[in-house]
């Protein structure tokens, strides 16, 4: 049975990290990916000075409520960069869609 991992981060436009680069090697390890972009950005933030950052804050929250609705449950939850108190709070309250021996794994460059 494929794995269903919950991956709450950033989406950049330019770098090689974030979603952009956490969707596509779970996906290659055989794992059901599932993206949850908190905030929009231009570039990283390390190497880049100026980017431009947007929350979705608002919509992850309505995406996570949809979820809980459904009754969708994950095998494990990634947290990567967040961005924000508000961002770090939407992460902590998904543990209700997470099965009972979920793996949690929070990526450090959320100190960013």
């Amino acid at each position: 049975m494929i794995k269903r991992v919950l991956v709450m981060a950033d989406l950049c436009t330019v770098g090689q990290c974030s979603l952009a680069a956490a969707v596509p090697v779970l996906s290659a390890c055989g794992v059901e990916a599932c993206p949850l972009p908190v905030a929009l950005l231009s570039t990283h933030t390390v190497g880049f000075e100026g980017y431009s950052r947007a929350s979705v804050a608002d919509e992850a929250e309505i995406a996570l409520e949809h979820l809980k609705e459904q009754g969708i449950k994950f095998d494990g939850a990634l947290t990567m960069y967040l961005g924000g108190a508000r961002e770090t709070r939407l992460a902590m309250g998904c543990a209700e869609l997470l099965k009972e021996n979920a793996l949690r794994v929070a990526d450090p460059a959320i100190a960013d």
